[in-house]
């Protein structure tokens, strides 16, 4: 959740390709965009998160993956 808006990132596996996803990105924002001036706004803030998903959020779980996939880490802790 953010300041003026919900993002919501679903990602969901590739049949029969186990190192690919396909990544479903909505932003829901507070009131329709009718301006000029909330379409440059709107389209920053979405740029901001893309690029910022894309250049450290999946960087890391490429790297985490690629760690569990070679066996770096012989337990694995996770949460329900």
């Amino acid at each position: 959740m953010q300041a003026d808006h919900v993002e919501t990132w679903r990602a969901f596996p590739v049949k029969n390709r186990v190192h690919q996803c396909v990544i479903y990105f909505d932003c829901y924002v507070p009131e329709s965009v009718t301006t000029e001036k909330a379409t440059k706004y709107w389209n920053a803030n979405i740029d901001l998160a893309v690029c910022t998903v894309d250049d450290e959020d999946i960087v890391i779980q490429i790297e985490m993956e690629s760690n569990y996939l070679l066996g770096a880490k012989k337990v694995l802790i996770g949460s329900k």
